[in-house]
């Protein structure tokens, strides 16, 4: 019988043992290995952008709780928090860099990059506006004391006052700022993410910025003349009309209503509002004894005859705005208006129609006036903006002459404007976003007497 070699056959199978153990041990390495990098590169990096993203909400909450109660020394500690946050947010973002090669994922991550570094600029600019405020804090009245509502425009008035000698030290920073977000397509964001609006966040975070930037260089004049035209140091009263979009126009609708607003010293008052049809009795009434020269013009005689259906023989104030050319249309109607006999007694006429109204109070919220509530939300009489519905039936009521028509127009701004002044001022980017783009859409626009004030306007 032959003889085993048991220790070759032990060591034999130490060996494979070993090998296994060896192979084992080189897979476990390379698991580990892997989950390092996937820590390192994903849940770190991600976890550091969720961290700065809260430390910004954070800070910007703190400033806006601070601009509430006019603390500027917890505006400044706010902008150092979020400019922290900022900092650590664009490290965690270079830890993210290879996201850029991952197809549609790569593209918002690119965003959130320009959007960081837009941040950045942004922050700079804030610190230097801010720091130039502080020799005059207790001045402008930002020593933590809040400001009532109707006092908000004249200290804003103050604080431009002290901050436009500082803009073109911060114009740099704003034209890097709105160089980042320009290759932004917010189009690509899906409108809703849960409960958040999330396009027209980005939307409103995008114009805030670039909005900025024009601000201070294409509307640097309108700027510089802006605390002559609140009121400083002398008052201006302005002449709102009230054009109905729904039945045109040369000038984008028919002229309604009515209201004059003074501001003196950036205190807002209105001292008589009415409708447009007062003012023609009015006139009816000057012109029965003496002649004035209202021939109406040949479009007006030819398209609109009276409510009877005879020919027109005189030119109302209320068509007076029978040419596209705003300043012809509002000359005209200063003719017809000194016809009074009282004078043209405002600066300028600011003319505003529906959507003017309904944006405003799609960011204040529902207003009553007069027992009567206007709303953004959906009305099923017209399927349209409650504000549309009441606004229209508003206009009707002053065409059929009711004699009980209660004058809605001077009210119903001034507290839109109230309520504007009084908004969080988280708020104040939709405000400005939504009157930018009003004027641009011509649904606001203005006739001033200062020629150097119309032409920034312009």
């Amino acid at each position: 019988m032959p003889l085993l070699n048991l220790n070759k056959r032990l060591e034999k199978s130490e060996k494979t043992y070993s090998t296994g153990k060896s192979a084992f041990g080189k897979k476990m390495i390379k698991f580990i290995a892997l989950i390092l990098i996937i820590i390192s590169l994903i849940y770190f990096p991600i976890r550091g952008v969720y961290s700065s993203g809260k430390r910004m909400i954070a800070g910007g909450r703190q400033i806006q709780e601070a601009v509430k109660n006019n603390d500027l020394d917890g505006i400044k500690k706010g902008l150092a928090e979020v400019k922290s946050g900022d900092s650590s947010l664009s490290t965690s973002l270079t830890f993210l860099i290879w996201m850029r090669i991952i197809p549609v994922v790569g593209g918002y991550y690119a965003d959130a990059v320009h959007f960081s570094k837009a941040a950045g600029f942004e922050l700079q600019a804030a610190e230097t506006l801010v720091n130039s405020l502080d020799p005059h804090k207790d001045e402008i009245g930002l020593n933590g004391v809040p400001t009532p509502g109707q006092d908000k425009i004249a200290q804003f008035v103050k604080i431009l006052d002290k901050t436009l000698p500082e803009i073109d030290k911060v114009e740099p920073q704003l034209k890097s700022a709105a160089e980042e977000v320009s290759s932004i397509d917010t189009n690509k964001y899906p409108e809703t993410m849960g409960r958040y609006k999330l396009r027209s966040q980005v939307e409103t975070a995008k114009n805030f910025i670039t909005g900025a930037h024009y601000a201070i260089t294409e509307a640097k004049d309108a700027l510089l003349l802006a605390p002559a035209a609140l009121g400083e140091p002398s008052k201006k009263t302005y002449l709102l009309l009230f054009q109905n979009d729904k039945e045109l126009r040369p000038t984008g609708g028919f002229l309604t209503a009515y209201a004059f607003l003074t501001l003196d010293k950036g205190r807002l008052q209105s001292s008589e509002s009415d409708d447009i049809y007062r003012l023609d009795e009015k006139l009816l009434s000057v012109c029965k004894s003496k002649i004035c020269p209202l021939t109406p013009p040949a479009p007006l005689v030819k398209y609109l005859p009276e409510a009877d259906g005879r020919v027109r023989t005189a030119w109302s104030m209320r068509d007076s705005n029978m040419s596209p050319d705003v300043p012809t249309s509002m000359t005209q109607f200063e003719k017809m208006y000194n016809l009074l006999g009282e004078g043209t007694p405002w600066d300028g006429i600011i003319l505003i129609d529906t959507h003017v109204v309904e944006e405003l109070i799609k960011i204040t919220g529902p207003i009553e006036v007069f027992g009567t509530t206007y709303s953004a939300d959906n009305d099923d009489r017209c399927n349209c903006p409650n504000v549309i519905y009441e606004l229209e039936a508003y206009a009707q009521i002053i065409e059929k002459g009711q004699e009980d028509r209660k004058a809605i127009l001077g009210t119903l701004m001034q507290q839109i404007l109230a309520r504007s002044l009084g908004a969080a001022t988280d708020k104040l980017p939709e405000f400005v976003n939504a009157g930018v783009k009003l004027a641009e859409e011509k649904h606001l626009m203005f006739f001033m007497k200062d020629e150097k004030l119309q032409t920034a306007l312009n």
